[in-house]
Parts: C-alpha cells; sequence; structure tokens
C-alpha cells in the first residue's frame, strides 16, 4: 500500500555516460530473478589493494548519482573498495515497481555477484544502509556471515516510522514492511549504529530499539549536532573516526583485489547486455514475497588515488594504440598488477613503460593458447599461480636491475620467465 509515498524515487540525477570510470551495470543473476534482462546500475570505487568491500544502499529522496560524492569520499577516507546500489524505480533502474521485494533481490544480486563472480569473502563484505537503506543492509547481514554493518538512522519498521510522524491511525495505513527489528536479532556480525540525537524524522529511539535487539558486538553513535539529514563527513568524530576504530579501516591488503570486469561498465555504452560466467550461479535464498524525505548531503569531492588513475590511463592507452585488446588486458590485469605496481618504484622503470612491455610480450603468448581455452580459464590459471608467480618474477625483476639490461631486455625476460612459470 502507498508505494508511491513510501518510495520516494527523485528524478535521476545522472545518465549512463555521466560517470564513465565508475557506473557499471551488475548482471541479474537468473537464479535470483528469473526472466530479468539488463542488470542493477551500481558506482563501483576500487582502492589499490584493499580487500574489504562496503556495499552502500542509499537514503530515500535520492539516486546513487545524488550520493555519487559522499561514496567516493568513503572509498578516499576508510581506503577501501565501495560499491553504491541503485534501487527499482530510481536512477537508470526503471520498468522495475520499488516494493521491499524488488529491493531485496537487487541487494541479493549484487552481493552474490560480489561473492560469486569477484571471489570476495564473506568477511571482507561490510554492509552500510542509511535510513532507508538499513532496511536491505540488514536483510543481507542476517543472512550472511559478513564482516560488518554500518546503519545510519535506521528504523525499527515502516509502520513504526510512519506512526512517529502521523499518528497510529496513519501507522495503519502502510503496509508493515522492513521489518527491520525482527531480522536483527539474526545477524552475527559487528554493527555500527550512528544516529543524530537532534534526527526530527527518525528519532534516535529507533537506534536504541535495535541497539537493544542486537545480539552481536555493536556500538551506538549519537552526536548531538546530527540530524536526519546531516552531511556524514562534516563532524569526523560523528562517523569516519568510530568507523575506522571499530572496524580497524583500511583492513586486510592484497595482491589480488576485487577487480570489476570492463565489459560491465562498456555495457552502458553499447547494447550488449553483460552476462554471468557460465556454471557460476548458485541456487540461493531468493528475496522475500519511503516515508523518508532524506536526500543525501554531498560532500567535498576530493582527489582520487594516484595509483587507480594510472590504471585507468594506462588500460586507455593500450586499448587504444592496439598494444591488447581490452579482454586481454582485463585477464592479465590481476596477476601482472601488483608486480607491474612495484616495479614501478624502480628507478628506470615507470608502471606505464613496464607494463605496456609486459603485455605485448604476452599477448603474443596468448596468442597461441590451445584453441579450447577460454579467457575466463586462462585467466583462473594465472590466478592459481598468482601470488607465488608474481614473488619470484619480481625477486627476478630486481636480480636484472642490478645488470646493464635495459628496459625492453628486462621486461622480455620476465615475460619468458612468466611464460614458462
Amino acid at each position: 500500500m502507498f508505494n508511491p509515498i513510501i518510495f520516494q524515487a527523485p528524478r535521476a540525477s545522472y545518465n549512463k555516460s555521466s560517470f564513465p570510470r565508475n557506473l557499471c551495470t551488475i548482471p541479474w543473476n537468473p537464479m535470483i530473478s528469473p526472466g530479468r534482462t539488463g542488470g542493477v546500475p551500481c558506482l563501483w570505487f576500487p582502492a589499490p589493494k584493499a580487500a574489504t568491500v562496503v556495499m552502500y544502499f542509499h537514503a530515500n529522496s535520492e539516486d546513487i548519482g545524488t550520493a555519487f560524492h559522499f561514496v567516493k569520499h568513503m572509498r578516499d577516507q576508510f581506503k577501501v573498495n565501495v560499491i553504491s546500489i541503485e534501487y527499482p524505480g530510481y536512477g537508470l533502474l526503471q520498468g522495475i515497481e520499488p516494493t521491499e521485494e524488488t529491493i531485496f533481490e537487487v541487494a541479493l544480486t549484487v552481493f552474490r555477484y560480489l561473492v560469486d563472480e569477484l571471489r570476495v569473502s564473506y568477511s571482507s563484505v561490510i554492509v552500510f544502509g542509511r535510513s532507508l537503506g538499513s532496511g536491505p543492509a540488514i536483510f543481507l547481514a542476517a543472512q550472511y556471515p559478513i564482516g560488518g554493518m554500518i546503519l545510519v538512522s535506521p528504523f525499527i519498521s515502516i509502520r513504526a516510522a510512519a506512526k512517529h510522524i502521523g499518528g497510529r491511525i496513519v501507522a495503519f495505513m502502510f503496509s508493515n514492511v522492513f521489518q527491520n527489528h525482527r531480522r536483527i536479532v539474526n545477524v552475527s556480525c559487528p554493527v555500527l549504529f550512528i544516529h543524530g540525537a537532534s534526527d526530527s524524522l527518525i528519532p534516535v529511539e529507533h537506534s536504541k530499539t535495535l541497539f537493544g535487539l542486537c545480539r552481536s558486538r555493536k556500538l551506538l553513535v549519537t552526536p548531538p549536532k546530527m540530524d536526519h539529514n546531516s552531511s556524514m563527513f562534516s563532524d569526523p568524530n560523528a562517523f569516519a573516526v568510530p568507523a575506522i576504530h571499530f572496524f580497524g579501516f583500511p583492513g586486510w591488503r592484497t595482491l589480488t583485489p576485487p577487480f570489476m570486469p570492463f565489459d560491465l561498465f562498456e555495457a552502458h555504452r553499447g547494447d550488449d547486455v553483460p552476462t554471468l560466467r557460465d556454471g557460476s550461479s548458485r541456487k540461493t535464498e531468493g528475496a522475500e514475497s519511503w516515508l523518508y524525505n532524506c536526500c543525501g548531503k554531498l560532500a567535498e569531492e576530493s582527489s582520487d588515488q594516484v595509483l587507480v588513475r594510472q590504471e585507468k590511463t594506462l588500460q586507455e592507452e593500450c586499448v587504444q594504440n592496439d598494444y591488447v585488446p581490452a579482454q586481454a588486458f582485463q585477464v592479465l590485469r590481476a596477476p601482472l598488477l601488483p608486480l607491474a605496481l612495484r616495479a614501478a618504484s624502480d628507478e628506470d622503470a615507470t608502471l606505464s613503460e613496464l607494463f605496456k612491455s609486459l603485455l605485448k610480450q604476452l599477448v603474443a603468448w596468448m596468442a597461441h593458447r590451445p584453441p579450447t581455452a577460454s579467457l575466463s580459464s586462462l585467466r583462473d590459471a594465472l590466478l592459481e599461480a598468482g601470488h607465488g608467480l608474481v614473488r619470484k618474477a619480481w625477486q627476478r625483476m630486481r636480480g636484472l636491475s642490478s645488470g646493464r639490461m635495459g628496459l625492453e631486455q628486462r621486461a622480455a625476460a620476465v615475460a619468458a620467465f612468466v611464460r614458462s612459470g
């Protein structure tokens, strides 16, 4: 009942070309959403060597475009990967009615993609829900052993929130959806609650009630001057400092961080629809069958991480100059980028020069692979050898650097070593 009032989707604040480096489409999972075509628009912000992925579920009356600067600032501040998920009926995800069921469906689709396709471990996922977003965040945390959850201005349920705003009679006119108080008792991960003491839309008592029902490790922060629409980074003690101390951001570092395939971004520039890897879908529990006029505040835009910008520039340069096709770049990037990043600190080798040399050598190797070998199987084989191969190749690179070999000779020698490994 009253879905147009509960879900107040604003006019889309972005289009397909608004964020070419960050806007991607996560394909629907046929085991969760049989018959759906297209995918879920998301904003992906990678952080160098970060194993942690924060899934951000935005508030009502905003979309992922409105939340762009906040999510980007969170990546820069915490040094973790962040993905912001769009809701049905919001932004570019049109043609699907926004309901509790479809929002949970979207949340589960993106979560399973991170785990099944990008090989992100459960413990490396942290869900972050603000206001309306607390619903899908608690939904996931109650079902899976994830690494943690952040709740900002959460509510007990839609009906409880409507009761505070319009009274008991108005409350019973709304469906009793997003029953967070029933699901949070099943959450086992650490939970950080942040709720402004000056919030007049959703009173802080909602968080206090959920805090009392939560059985896991937890922390409740109630900044006295914070209201429902306050900027999250305006006061470090309100959000950034508690989050860093509670979760230990940036957390684990890895040589093989989650990598979002390029074709998910390229889908916005053509008619191709991204798909899952063959046989990769798992049967999981499907999604179950706002009144809040909340607009996210825009944080000041901060500079990109240097290594992320270098990697993107290198990718574009390699593709434009036919050094290597885009698909091959995707396959080779994961096992070779750590080597290239380390070699970038060498006194006579830059990231761009060394990586391009390695790619040109290895592209010839790929051209002679068995006809039956797919790019995905080749990637899996490279990743399987990953850590040891990169470590040995780096040691060899360091040994060669002391001699008189030039950059091309060194790159050729390392490429030959990688091929033989």
